[in-house]
């Protein structure tokens, strides 16, 4: 049997560096992560933020706990409340934060429903030093 939020279907799941509103219920991503995060240095600061727009499988309310993680440590949590109704798809933004990475690593973002001890991972990112430009 499947858990609760194995039944999200996650349509953008996008990190960035800040997440902006804009006029006529808009966004803007700013600073999109396309595919590993590359750093000139370690330790590195990094500005974080997370676009997360999935459908519901009901319309029927639950909160959606999210872990910020490096490896297996957690960074950061937070959690979203959606009511009962409204419509099949929901959106929710991690606002933006600084985070620290130490050494190379693996960042992910983790969700589980209500009460539902079961997490599924819904992003993962290799922090890696190097260039970001090709020589």
């Amino acid at each position: 049997m499947a858990s609760p939020q194995e039944n999200l279907k996650f349509t953008s799941v996008i990190l960035c560096e800040d997440v902006r509103d804009e006029m006529g219920n808009k966004k803007s991503l700013m600073g999109i992560f396309t595919g590993d995060i590359v750093v000139s240095e370690l330790p590195a600061m990094i500005q974080i933020a997370a676009f997360l727009q999935f459908e519901r499988p009901n319309l029927n309310a639950f909160i959606a706990h999210i872990r910020l993680m490096q490896d297996e440590e957690e960074m950061a949590r937070a959690g979203f409340g959606f009511e009962e109704g409204g419509g099949p798809e929901a959106t929710a933004i991690i606002p933006r934060s600084l985070a620290r990475f130490e050494k190379e690593s693996t960042f992910s973002i983790k969700l589980r429903l209500n009460d539902n001890l079961d997490e599924i991972t819904i992003l993962r990112k290799r922090i890696i030093k190097g260039s970001a430009f090709p020589s």
